[in-house]
């Protein structure tokens, strides 16, 4: 067993926090998730969710990397340093929270690419063909007629 976590791999409730991760407003090439709120352990880094994000949104595997998120602003954050632009990926939502809200029940994330990036440098490849050679220019893969 985990720590922070139950056999059931649900978010041990004494450890855990409840959150939102929604598509930043501006965000123009990916969808939203299915489940915008989520719960997990405090301790969980912001890599983790990246990585989380991408899968769900059926995205490749290394699509992780290209995701930043920021906290959105709400009442919660009134009196507290204001968050970083975008939030580092080794910090735990534990963290964050503590930091940056003075209601632990109020944390927002937004979602978005990293400027430079765009859905077609992360959507997911499509799945190889029976074939290996089939959708290869003529000439890749296969050799070459002798020249006479």
């Amino acid at each position: 067993r985990r720590k922070g976590s139950l056999s059931s791999g649900v978010a041990d409730p004494s450890d855990s926090i409840i959150f939102a991760v929604l598509r930043h407003p501006d965000e123009r090439h990916v969808g939203d998730l299915g489940k915008a709120v989520l719960q997990t352990s405090r301790e969980v880094q912001v890599h983790h969710l990246l990585k989380l994000l991408a899968r769900k949104l059926d995205l490749k595997e290394s699509a992780w990397t290209s995701f930043r998120l920021s906290m959105r602003p709400t009442p919660a954050m009134k009196g507290m340093p204001p968050p970083p632009h975008t939030l580092s990926l080794d910090t735990t939502l534990g963290t964050v929270v503590s930091r940056h809200l003075s209601d632990p029940n109020q944390l927002v994330l937004d979602y978005r690419l990293a400027q430079g990036f765009s859905y077609a440098d992360v959507r997911r490849d499509p799945p190889p063909s029976a074939s290996h050679a089939e959708g290869l220019p003529p000439s890749h893969g296969r050799p070459r007629p002798q020249a006479a």
